[in-house]
């Protein structure tokens, strides 16, 4: 049995939505309203499944590297200390002061003076030999200053002389003759001739 309008059966619903009535359209709305929220649920559950399942992958790929992976220890390098080498210590050397002196006219600066140290002067005696013997029989010297004797000519037993204490024996038989004594210490050095009958002595202070 069917409508006098469009055919269809009587009794079934028509699914023309100008000839629903309020209500249905109502309920239509509502059921693809709750069935749209329920895919999108069920996308956000299946997404939020799948960043989980990627997360736990990633931190188990991270930890089975740390496990096999040895661990890379970087080498450190030992430096033997050894004790620094003691020098010798060394004397101080007094520095050398040069004296102020005023510039030369030209400008360029003076040679310091060099201290030479001058030798002593040397003492001379003359000794003569005359009737009483050795002239002067008494010869006064200085200690420490170069001695020199200057024996005149002799003849028969004045000729020769004697310094026993200096092991000097010389001949003034044909001429004059000069000693050179050097620098004595004090004290008497007697002086004689070669048969010792005429004497005499250099005293030394």
């Amino acid at each position: 049995m069917t409508d006098s309008v469009d055919g269809s059966p009587r009794g079934r619903v028509h699914d023309d939505p100008w000839r629903m009535g309020d209500e249905e359209r109502r309920a239509r709305r509502v059921t693809a309203r709750e069935e749209r929220r329920h895919r999108r649920s069920r996308q956000n559950a299946l997404a939020a499944l799948a960043i989980g399942s990627l997360v736990a992958l990633g931190a188990g790929t991270a930890a089975i590297a740390q496990v096999r992976t040895p661990a890379v220890v970087a080498p450190v390098s030992v430096v033997a200390q050894t004790p620094a080498p003691t020098l010798p210590a060394v004397a101080a050397t007094p520095s050398v002061t040069a004296s102020a002196t005023a510039a030369t006219p030209d400008g360029t600066p003076p040679v310091p003076a060099v201290k030479r140290s001058v030798p002593a002067a040397s003492q001379r005696f003359t000794i003569a030999i005359g009737d009483a013997g050795y002239e002067p029989s008494v010869v006064k010297a200085k200690a420490g200053v170069p001695i020199t004797l200057i024996v005149a000519k002799g003849a028969g037993c004045a000729a020769g002389f004697l310094m026993p204490s200096r092991g000097i024996a010389a001949d003034n038989s044909g001429h004059r003759i000069t000693i050179r004594l050097g620098k004595l210490k004090a004290g008497v050095y007697p002086f004689s001739c070669g048969m010792d009958m005429v004497q005499g002595r250099l005293v030394v202070r």
